[in-house]
Parts: structure tokens; C-alpha cells; sequence
């Protein structure tokens, strides 16, 4: 901005090609008064080059080119169709800001230079919303639609199916008002190019149909006659306007299950359609299986969004169904996809039991774990089938899947300790861990595991040892005994065996001194979950109240914050008890 003088001051050099680099500057420069009126020298300019340049930089630089407006109106007879393309460009600025009026570019005497012609049309759509200036449009693009001429037909079209992608986005009050009227111009125009034979026009017909309201129903007819013989895009869009036409529920059922029979691109379209408003038509889910088998990659991604937005809605699918999506699961890219399905839905547990056992013998490890959450959602009826899958199965992420699916059923699968108690002795280092803990969800019941449980205390995995420990807390009526057992694990190495084995004391509430001294001292010297379970212990233990009061008061000045906020709520407890 220091050298602007000395810049504009080179309009007028001797070598165009200085001249031009003048006028690509411009654009980049602030938009100051100087600046704006150093167009007029470079509008005039001899070299074309020099005014493509300029011409650029004023469309760059917008609404300041209303100034311009009879310059630019004589540059749009240039012999350089570059030139005239830009100067008609440019001339969007003063016709959208009423320097000039729209007849500009629709009169009889604007340019009728194809190059122009063609210009004009690619931004009539950022006009639509002047109703003067809309139907004028509307009457350039039907003149344009009917010459000869493919490449100016092309982009009346084009212009035809901007302007309906934002129209479709906007429809505010005022563009409503506009849409309606122009309707009876839209409807003319629509039912000339539906008898038209280029598939552009087809096309274009289609997507304005959707503008037309009520006056739409009446063209069905000639929808019904351009669907043999259009292209295939062209015909799935005719099939959505006909779809969407059709007045009546019954005949919109039919349509769709029209589409949902055929194969390739239709048959997707009436998936799309369908998928929107299935809730209405529970009867055609049936028809949906054949879109699933023998998908391409193309397709995968957008029959996984639709049937998404189906099963996330529907409550229940038939045990075909539940057959076709547990064989998906073979296929790496719809797994993710078809879990997310047996989530949200429920099936006919009678009509589904046949699928679901035969789905855990089969040899793919995601298919029988499905199987296995389906059937910890049928209930504590499949407790036999569990029961023989784990006796049965080899595979180690199966018999954990089954053994969590148990573990929802707390004390009803007690029927399954055997099988549990079979793998926390046999079973892998993660199995038994499992194990344990589902023999702990159990309940006090579980009286035959109190020995392998105990056996488990001395395991050299620290995750045995702490569900062993914890699921030893679940039998208070042999306190006495279990206390003795896990008090040499408040010693333990692994913080979580401390902090289980606090937990477990205090459910087994054992009274004796030796056991409240331990807590005391796992309370004052220990990591800060285990100092909490150990507290809460001591709680629960109870007695004698008023020594465990005394201790707790004493962490009100603990070096641990986090040990002081909890000890308020640990004396309103124990002051309940």
C-alpha cells in the first residue's frame, strides 16, 4: 500500500503485459476509492489480456462493479468471447443490485452471442429469488431448452437443477410464496420435457416435479409413459417423484414394494424410500433380505446407513430375518454394522431359540458370540443351552462371552456353578478370573465354591486372587472361617487383592480385633483405593461403633484430600447403622 501511487501509476505503461499484472494486483489490495476508479483506464484498454485481467479483478472484488455497468454492457460485444463471458459475469453485480435492470440480460437487444448466452445461465440461479426477475428466467430457460443447441440446453438444465438444490435447502416464507407462483410456468414447462426424449431434460423434469404441488398429480400419466424408455438414474428419479405424487397410503405400498422386488439401483431406491417411512409398513420388511445378499463394496455403505435408520426404529424382526443378519457376520465390513442392529431389536424368543443354538456351533467366533448376547436377552429360559455350550466349546472368547452373559442373570444362574466351577480350576488365567467372578454374582447360595474359591487365594495371578477375594465376600454366614483366609491378603503385592479383600471384610463383618487392626492399619498406610475400601469396611463392620468413629474423625486432617472430602458421608453412615 506504500507503493499504490507508484502501482496504479503503471496503468498506463507502454508493455500490456505490465498493464495485466496491474490488474491481477488489484484484486489483492484493499478496496479503496483509488483503487475502484483505476478500473475505468483498465476497462478501456486495447489488449485483450489487459481487460481479461481486469475483468477478473472487478468480479473478484463484487458489488463496487455496479459502477461499471455501461462499460461492462459494451465489452459484452468484444470480439474476444472471453471477454464477453467475463463482462457478463461481471454484469451479475449491477442487475443484482438494481444498477440496472434485469432486462439486460433477457431483452431483445442484450447479446444473443452463444458464448454470453451460456455465461448468463450459469448464474441465473443466484438470482431466483427476485420474483421479476425468476420469471423472466423461467422464460429464458424455457427458450434455451428447446433449441438444438445441446451445450446451451445442457446448461439451462444445469441452471434448472441448481436452482432446485437451493430452493430445496432455503424455503422460507418468501421463497414458498415465490415457488407457487411460478408453479403454472413450472407445470408447462415440466410437461413439455417429460415428452422429450434427451435424458437431461428428463432429469431435469424430475427434480422439478417436487415444486409443482397439487398441479404434480395430474402429469402422473406421463410420468407412468418416460419410465420404460428413460435411463436408469433418470428413472429412479421419476420413480421417487411418482412415489411422493401418489395421493393415496395403499398406492404408495404398492409402488414400494414395486421397487423393493427389483434388483441393482431400483431396488435401492425403494430401500432409501422405505427407510424413511417403514414405521407405516411393517409388511414390506420381509423384502428387504434380498437387498443384503451378494452386495458390491459400492453399495455397502449406503444399504448399512438405511437399514440403520430401519432397525434403530423397529422393535421387533421375524427370525428369518435374525438368521440373515447372524450369517452377515461372516462378511469383516458389516459386523460392526449388524451389532449395532441386534442391539436395538428384539426377536420371537420360541422362533428364534433354533437359530440361536445353531449359531453357536458355528466356527466363526463373532456369530457365537451375537448368539450368545441374544441369548442372554432371551433370559434365564437358555439357561440349559449355556450350560452345554460352556461343557461343550473349546474356544476360550466364547466361554468368556457365555460366562458374562450369565453374570447379567445374578443369582438365577446358579443352576450354571458346575460349569463355572469346572474353568476356575481348568480354565485359562482369564477364564478363571471370570469364573470367579460370575461364582461371586451367585450369591450365598454357591455354597459348593466357598473350597475351590479358597484354593484360588493362592494363585500367582493377582486377578485371580482379587475375584477370588471378592466373591469370597458373598458367604457372611461362614465369616469366622473366610475372615482368617483373606486377612494375610491385606499384605498382598497388587493394591486391587488389598483393596478386593477390604471389600470382602466388610461384607463378611467379622468381629473380631484381629480384623479391625488390620483395617486400621491398611486405612492409615496404604494406596487411596485401597484406604477407601478399608474405610468402608469399617463402616460396615460397625462395632465397636465408638472406636471406628474415633479412628475415622482422625482422617478429617488426612494429607489426602480426597480422604477428607469422603470422611463426612463415612460418619453420617456409620452413625446410621
Amino acid at each position: 500500500h506504500k507503493q499504490l501511487p507508484w502501482v496504479l501509476a503503471l496503468t498506463g505503461h507502454q508493455r500490456w503485459q505490465i498493464r495485466a499484472l496491474v490488474a491481477y494486483v488489484l484484486r489483492r489490495l484493499e478496496r479503496t476509492k483509488s483503487v475502484i476508479n483505476v478500473f475505468e483506464t483498465l476497462l478501456q484498454d486495447p489488449h485483450p489480456q489487459v481487460l481479461i485481467q481486469s475483468l477478473r479483478s472487478l468480479i473478484y472484488i463484487g458489488p463496487d462493479a455496479s459502477r461499471f455497468a455501461k462499460q461492462l454492457q459494451q465489452l459484452q460485444r468484444h470480439r474476444s468471447p472471453k471477454v464477453r463471458r467475463l463482462a457478463t459475469m461481471a454484469l451479475r453485480w449491477p442487475v443484482y443490485f438494481k444498477r440496472l435492470p434485469s432486462s439486460v440480460l433477457f431483452s431483445e437487444t442484450a447479446p444473443k452471442d452463444r458464448a454470453v448466452r451460456m455465461t448468463t445461465l450459469s448464474f441465473l440461479h443466484t438470482f431466483m429469488h427476485h420474483p421479476d426477475f425468476a420469471r423472466q428466467a423461467f422464460q429464458q430457460f424455457a427458450t434455451e431448452i428447446n433449441r438444438d443447441d445441446s451445450g446451451l440446453r445442457y446448461a439451462a438444465l444445469r441452471a434448472l437443477r441448481r436452482w432446485h438444490k437451493q430452493s430445496s435447502k432455503e424455503q422460507t416464507a418468501q421463497q414458498k410464496a415465490l415457488i407457487q407462483s411460478l408453479a403454472p410456468s413450472l407445470y408447462s414447462m415440466v410437461q413439455i420435457m417429460l415428452t422429450q426424449p434427451q435424458s437431461e431434460q428428463l432429469l431435469a423434469s424430475a427434480l422439478l416435479l417436487s415444486h409443482l404441488g397439487t398441479l404434480a398429480q395430474s402429469l402422473i400419466p406421463s410420468i407412468e409413459k418416460a419410465l420404460p424408455a428413460s435411463h436408469p438414474a433418470i428413472r429412479r428419479q421419476l420413480y421417487k417423484a411418482l412415489y411422493t405424487l401418489q395421493p393415496s397410503a395403499k398406492k404408495r405400498t404398492q409402488w414400494l414394494r414395486s421397487l423393493l422386488v427389483k434388483k441393482g439401483k431400483d431396488g435401492l431406491l425403494g430401500l432409501a424410500l422405505f427407510a424413511k417411512e417403514h414405521h407405516k409398513m411393517p409388511s414390506l420388511i420381509p423384502l428387504i433380505a434380498p437387498h443384503i445378499v451378494d452386495v458390491t463394496d459400492q453399495k455397502r455403505p449406503i444399504i448399512q446407513k438405511h437399514l440403520v435408520q430401519i432397525f434403530k426404529r423397529q422393535q421387533t424382526i421375524s427370525a428369518p430375518l435374525l438368521s440373515q443378519f447372524l450369517m452377515m457376520l461372516y462378511d469383516r465390513r458389516w459386523r460392526a454394522t449388524v451389532t449395532e442392529l441386534l442391539t436395538h431389536v428384539t426377536f420371537p424368543k420360541r422362533a428364534a431359540m433354533p437359530i440361536l443354538m445353531s449359531a453357536l456351533r458355528v466356527q466363526e467366533p463373532s456369530i457365537r458370540q451375537e448368539g450368545l448376547k441374544m441369548l442372554g436377552r432371551a433370559g434365564p429360559s437358555t439357561l440349559p443351552t449355556l450350560r452345554a455350550f460352556l461343557r461343550s466349546s473349546k474356544s476360550g472368547i466364547s466361554r468368556i462371552s457365555a460366562i458374562y452373559t450369565l453374570m447379567q442373570w445374578g443369582p438365577r444362574s446358579l443352576p450354571a456353578l458346575p460349569e463355572c466351577m469346572m474353568l476356575l480350576r481348568e480354565g485359562s488365567p482369564r477364564l478363571q478370573r471370570i469364573a470367579a467372578e460370575a461364582i461371586g454374582r451367585m450369591g450365598a447360595k454357591a455354597l459348593d465354591a466357598i473350597s475351590l474359591l479358597t484354593k484360588a487365594l493362592g494363585s500367582p495371578y493377582p486377578a485371580i486372587r482379587a475375584e477370588a477375594a471378592r466373591a469370597l465376600g458373598s458367604f457372611p454366614k461362614y465369616s469366622k472361617a473366610l475372615s482368617q483366609r483373606l486377612l494375610p491378603l491385606l499384605d498382598d503385592k497388587d493394591p486391587s487383592v488389598r483393596e478386593y479383600t477390604a471389600d470382602s471384610l466388610g461384607l463378611l463383618r467379622p468381629m473380631n480385633r484381629e480384623s479391625i487392626r488390620a483395617l486400621f492399619s491398611v486405612a492409615r498406610h496404604d494406596l487411596y483405593p485401597v484406604r477407601i475400601a478399608a474405610l468402608q469396611a469399617l463402616v460396615q463392620i460397625g462395632r465397636p461403633k465408638r472406636m471406628i468413629l474415633r479412628f475415622i474423625r482422625m482422617f478429617r486432617r488426612d494429607a489426602d484430600i480426597r480422604i477428607r472430602r469422603q470422611v463426612p458421608s463415612l460418619i453420617a453412615q456409620l452413625k446410621s447403622t
